[in-house]
């Protein structure tokens, strides 16, 4: 037995307290208080640090896959841009994006979004990706939902600025996505209309007067009979008998 521990177990039978255990509790509250103020310091440092744009962009990406709004909005700038192909001009605010997510989500509930390459260069990060969903939900202006199966590639570039997306620019192909929607159920993608030409068509009227049932035949232009015009016959040259004079 070690001598600490003699002198532990002769304090612990005579009754009386350890002579340092006031001194060490103080020390260990005192180490423990400053462990505890470093650690939320540091907690507050990494707070107020401002995240890489690639991080906060595969956060937007992660929110969509799980399909929620408010996470995926409040990485949002509120008067952020938006252009897209499907929309006709670029649109200014947050808001059109909070209203065309629950549609999309309702049409294709379990669409999601399958990253092949991120690449981020300053505050703009480029991200190619691979959009997939099963089409449950009928969308107007589009086929009839039939539970097709749609895979798209697009393209989407953000710009973000203290850690908020100003600007998303994503590029597809809308026609790609009608044309998967028309071959899953069964519809016929429509083709390039060819001019017809009308061929003209001359309508006789025939006016049948009520007092005769037959209609009038078309009267028939008569013309003399040509007489036949005779041959002149070729007349047969008289053969001139010539005499030689070198006769004896």
């Amino acid at each position: 037995m070690s001598r600490s521990q003699r002198l532990e177990q002769r304090f612990r039978l005579t009754g009386a307290k350890w002579p340092f255990a006031s001194a060490l509790t103080s020390v260990a509250c005192a180490l423990a208080l400053c462990c505890l103020s470093r650690g939320a310091h540091a907690q507050n440092i990494a707070l107020s640090a401002p995240k890489p744009p690639r991080a906060t962009v595969e956060a937007v990406i992660l929110a969509y896959n799980k399909h929620d709004a408010e996470a995926f909005l409040v990485l949002h700038s509120p008067d952020m841009l938006t252009v897209s192909p499907s929309m006709e001009a670029p649109v200014k605010g947050v808001e059109a994006l909070r209203t065309a997510l629950p549609q999309e989500w309702r049409a294709f509930p379990d669409s999601h979004i399958e990253t092949r390459t991120l690449i981020g260069d300053g505050d703009t990060v480029a991200v190619e990706s691979v959009w997939m969903g099963t089409y449950l939900n009928s969308l107007p202006g589009y086929p009839p939902a039939r539970g097709q199966k749609v895979r798209l590639n697009q393209m989407a570039v953000y710009t973000l600025k203290d850690d908020k997306i100003i600007a998303l620019r994503s590029y597809y192909n809308p026609a790609e996505l009608v044309r998967q929607l028309q071959k899953a159920s069964g519809l016929s993608a429509p083709k390039a209309s060819t001019p017809v030409v009308a061929k003209p068509v001359s309508v006789v009227p025939t006016a049948v007067s009520p007092l005769r049932q037959t209609p009038r035949r078309p009267a028939v232009r008569r013309t003399a009979a040509r007489k036949p015009v005779a041959r002149r016959m070729a007349r047969p040259r008289p053969r001139v008998r010539v005499r030689s004079l070198n006769r004896r």
